[in-house]
C-alpha cells in the first residue's frame, strides 16, 4: 500500500510540476499526462531498490544523482523517441502573478532541453521532499 501512495503522490507531483511550468505540455490531454507521469513515479517508487541492487548509498545525495539522471533518461525518450505523449519546448522561470504583486521572469529558458533538465532536477527534489515528509 506504501508504493501505491507514492505513485499517486508523484503522479499527482508531475502533473501539477507540469501546468505549473511553461514550456511543458501534453498534446495528447491530460490521460497522456497521467501516462507520462506513471512512468516518473515508477523511477521514483523503484530508487530505493536501484541503489541498493547497484550498491549506492540510501541517502540524499544517492536519490538526488541517481534519481535526477533516470528521470531525465526518462524525459529525453519522451521528447526525442516517444513523441507526442509530452513535449518540452521554450520557457521560463518565474513569472508567477499573485494577487498582491507579480514575480519578474527570473530565467529565460530559450532551449527545451534546458527546461528539460530543469524540470529533471526540480521534480526529483521535490519527490525527495515529498518522500521525506510523508515518512515522518
Amino acid at each position: 500500500m506504501n508504493n501505491m501512495f507514492r505513485i499517486v503522490l508523484n503522479i499527482m507531483l508531475f502533473i501539477t510540476f507540469m501546468v505549473i511550468m511553461p514550456g511543458i505540455s501534453s498534446p495528447k490531454g491530460p490521460v497522456a499526462a497521467i501516462i507520462a507521469g506513471f512512468g516518473f513515479a515508477l523511477i521514483m517508487t523503484l530508487l530505493a531498490n536501484i541503489l541498493n541492487f547497484f550498491k549506492f548509498p540510501d541517502n540524499f545525495w544517492g536519490n538526488f544523482l541517481i534519481g535526477t539522471l533516470l528521470t531525465l533518461l526518462y524525459f529525453v525518450l519522451l521528447q526525442f523517441l516517444i513523441r507526442g505523449i509530452i513535449e518540452f519546448g521554450a520557457g521560463y522561470i518565474g513569472g508567477s502573478d499573485f494577487i498582491i504583486f507579480t514575480l519578474p521572469k527570473l530565467v529565460t529558458l530559450a532551449d527545451p532541453l534546458f527546461v528539460l533538465v530543469f524540470s529533471a532536477v526540480a521534480l526529483v527534489l521535490c519527490s525527495i521532499i515529498l518522500d521525506k515528509l510523508s515518512d515522518s
